[in-house]
């Protein structure tokens, strides 16, 4: 809704619809993050002026923060595997250690088996690599692969009440060299 009156509570939601439609640079949820007005910095996010650590960050309610400098773990969920995130910015529940939040959900299974894969290369050797600078020195060398996987479906078992599994699964791989 437009306007909440259970709460005091600002926040902004991404669904899995806008996560895959939005361009990112490396495949980070985090990258996302910014999009949201009053938050800067990603993967240690910054929100309204608050300090850097002053943000709880939680996967399917467990936090991710890393409690040595803060932000997210150096392990990151895969973009594939959010369904959504939210950001409340202003006004936190009293139920998380920190004034501001992100909550990201995962994926699940349904009852109809689904997947993706997918493989990006990026590389400049037909575009800066091939010209040569004014001072005859050659640019840096860019060869970047991203790939990853993601399936569901439901575990078969034998029929509960009205028909249809009750039970799911889910995976997903991403890497990047």
């Amino acid at each position: 809704p437009i306007i909440t009156t259970e709460g005091s509570a600002i926040s902004d939601v991404k669904d899995a619809l806008r996560i895959r439609q939005l361009p990112l640079n490396g495949r980070s949820i985090v990258n996302l993050f910014n999009l949201t007005p009053g938050v800067e910095g990603g993967g240690n996010p910054r929100i309204n002026g608050l300090k850097v650590g002053s943000v709880e960050m939680l996967l399917d309610g467990v936090s991710l923060v890393d409690r040595f400098c803060g932000g997210v773990n150096r392990v990151q969920p895969g973009l594939d595997t959010i369904e959504e995130f939210r950001i409340e910015t202003t006004g936190s529940s009293a139920q998380y250690s920190r004034p501001a939040t992100v909550e990201m959900v995962t994926k699940s299974g349904t009852n109809q088996l689904r997947g993706s894969a997918f493989h990006t290369h990026r590389n400049n050797f037909g575009g800066l690599r091939a010209r040569q600078r004014q001072d005859g020195n050659t640019p840096a060398k860019l060869i970047r692969n991203e790939f990853g996987v993601s399936a569901g479906g439901p575990v078969f078992l034998p029929k509960i009440y009205d028909g249809r599994n009750k039970t799911f699964w889910f995976a997903a791989y991403e890497g990047s060299r």
